[in-house]
């Protein structure tokens, strides 16, 4: 079987296999101090079907630095 190339083993507090996805955003615009500002978002987010659920994701915005989030524990149900 060939590995599939998106497929990849993260560890938060559970170890899952997930698929990640990236997205890329715009921002831009004037601030209520009439600065003009711009620039490029990037959120990853890593998809486990066997947790039918994202468990982790980072989003990089250059204004505000980056945030993790990662799935600590879940219960899964039918």
């Amino acid at each position: 079987m060939t590995p599939n190339p998106s497929l990849r083993r993260i560890r938060s507090a559970v170890r899952f296999e997930a698929f990640k996805l990236v997205a890329i955003g715009e921002l831009g615009g004037t601030s209520p101090i009439n600065s003009v500002y711009a620039g490029r978002t990037t959120t990853r987010y890593w998809y486990s079907s066997a947790a039918r659920a994202i468990v982790r994701s980072v989003r990089h915005n250059p204004y505000l630095g980056t945030e993790t989030v990662e799935l600590v524990t879940f219960d899964l149900r039918p």
